[in-house]
């Protein structure tokens, strides 16, 4: 989170909350909320799925990685060739 504060992204618009759930079920109540990226059980994305499509108002961007490895996210703006290399 260091690094990617230092490369530019701020504070307020990206943070990290590790924990075992209790936080994050009221997190995801937040009217500011703007988007999720969680890694973790299957089991808990699909809860943190239904409490986003329940809420009123704009629909609030779900990414999650369930499947116990590493998670890597890539924007529009990464090269495919890039994203397939550090991939492999």
């Amino acid at each position: 989170m260091r690094l990617l504060h230092a490369a530019g992204i701020p504070s307020d618009a990206l943070q990290l909350i590790v924990g075992d759930g209790q936080v994050g079920a009221q997190l995801i109540t937040h009217p500011a909320l703007a988007g999720v990226v969680f890694t973790g059980s299957t089991q808990t994305a699909q809860t943190i799925n239904r409490s986003l499509a329940a809420r009123a108002g704009a629909i609030v961007p779900l990414i999650a990685e369930t499947g116990g490895i590493n998670v890597m996210l890539a924007d529009g703006t990464a090269l495919n060739e890039q994203v397939c290399d550090d991939v492999m």
